[in-house]
Formats: C-alpha cells, structure tokens, sequence
C-alpha cells in the first residue's frame, strides 16, 4: 500500500458544526478491527455516557477543552488530551466552551460493537492524558535523523484487546523517524500540529493536520520534518498478535527528502 493521507477535516477553514464521521477503516487497514473517527461537538453538547464490552477499547484525543463523563465526578480537561477507554469501561465527555470541540475517536474491536449508552454513571471511567510536550522525552527514532522526543501514554500491558500503544511524539525540525518496516503491526500516524514529509511504501508526499496516515501489515513508513516548526503526531499501534511488536529498520534517514 502506498502513502495514504485520509485528511480528517479538522483544521481547515470549512470545519463541520458537530457530527462524527469515519476518517479510516476496513478499505484501509490489514486488522478490520480498528476504526477511526473524526468529531466536532458544539458548545454545550455532551456525548453521553457509553459502556464498552470487554472486546472493544477506544483511545479518544480532544483537540481542545473538554469534560470527562463517567466513572465518577466530572473530569474537566482544560489542555488538548488523550483518553483511553479500556473494555468493560464507561465514558462520555461535553463540551463546556464556547468554541467546537475537535476530536478523533480510534476504535479496537469486532465489527458492529460499537459501545451502548447506560443509564447513570455505571463502572470505570477512561485513563487520561494531557499532551504536555514537556513531558516527552529524546528518543532516536529507528536510526533517524537526529533525536524526536516522544511519550507512550499507554502500552501493550493497558490494553487487553490488540491495542498495542498510543505514543505522543514530536519532531523538531530538521529531525525524522527513519524508515522502517513492521511486519506484525498496523500503525497509524495522526498529524496534530506542523506539516512534515512522508514516505510509506516507497511514495512520499506531505502531511499536513488533521491527515491520518496508515501503515498496513509489512508495510514501510518514515517522517521527516523539513520545516521551522515541530511535527506533533499520535501513534497508534493494533498488534497482529496480542502483545508482539516489531520493527525493522531500513538504513535510511529520509535526509535526502529536505
């Protein structure tokens, strides 16, 4: 599979009022279990309260204040932040500002089992985490160019569905994620902030935010950030198998792309 960027529609100018719309799914991914969705809420819109079964997760990412519903007292999320809902969960959010709430939705599970609404606030509610760039840490990327900084805010030993990990990653300019192949893992990058160049497969093009960019069982992919401005961008990771993840690094630095 070649360099497919499946622009979310979040941060342009023509911005949808509220609604949910899916961004990537079975035409694009190797493990149909995993979808992911785009959102606005309107000011003073809440999405109630959900209850997941066992074999689904959700991981959410809200690109502006919200509050956290479920599993106890309000949550207010002040900072753009990742949550994730692990299955047997429950979760809902609102929205109590006075500008849209941008959000992605990645789901793990069979098809068709999307979450039920509960009456009440019933069970655990989600895990959260800000994106606090100052929280992450220098890591060289899989033989890059330079060193990114990225946090895992959840990994293998969270999730009891295929999850694999969701990370917080920035690349400041100048810097890439070398080229690399995964052979048993289905990644997705999810571009927050900056614009960067990628290559997947042998294609490169650039990425902009809101683009989500898949890469399929054994397929390749690397990003290098040729810019003024840091590249930020969420990873997701669904593991072919439960717990098992792998990498193989291609001995290129993607320099020549900048």
């Amino acid at each position: 599979m070649a360099l497919l960027r499946r622009n979310a529609a979040l941060f342009g100018a023509d911005l949808p009022a509220e609604g949910e719309w899916p961004v990537l799914g079975a035409a694009e991914f190797d493990d149909e279990t995993e979808r992911i969705y785009a959102g606005v809420l309107g000011a003073g819109g809440t999405v109630p309260v959900r209850s997941l079964g066992p074999e689904v997760e959700e991981a959410h990412l809200f690109l502006g204040s919200a509050v956290l519903l479920g599993g106890g007292p309000e949550r207010p999320l002040p900072r753009p932040a990742a949550t994730a809902t692990f299955g047997g969960c429950c979760h809902g959010f609102a929205n109590r500002s006075a500008a849209p709430l941008r959000y992605l939705r990645v789901m793990v599970g069979p098809e068709g089992a999307e979450p039920a609404v509960v009456p009440g606030d019933t069970g655990r509610g989600a895990a959260t985490q800000e994106l606090d760039v100052s929280l992450v840490e220098e890591f060289w990327a899989h033989e890059g160019l330079g060193m990114i900084t990225y946090r895992r805010l959840w990994g293998l030993e969270d999730f009891s569905t295929r999850f694999g990990f969701v990370d917080h990653c920035v690349v400041p300019p100048g810097t890439s994620v070398g080229y690399h192949r995964h052979d048993t893992v289905q990644e997705c990058y999810l571009i927050i902030r900056g614009e960067g160049v990628m290559k997947v497969d042998g294609e490169v093009g650039r990425v902009i935010p809101g683009d989500c960019v898949p890469n399929r069982l054994g397929g390749s992919h690397g990003l290098i950030n040729g810019g003024s401005e840091p590249v930020e961008f969420i990873n997701i990771a669904v593991c072919q198998r439960k717990g098992e993840w792998d990498a193989t690094n291609l001995g290129d630095d993607l320099s020549d792309l900048i």
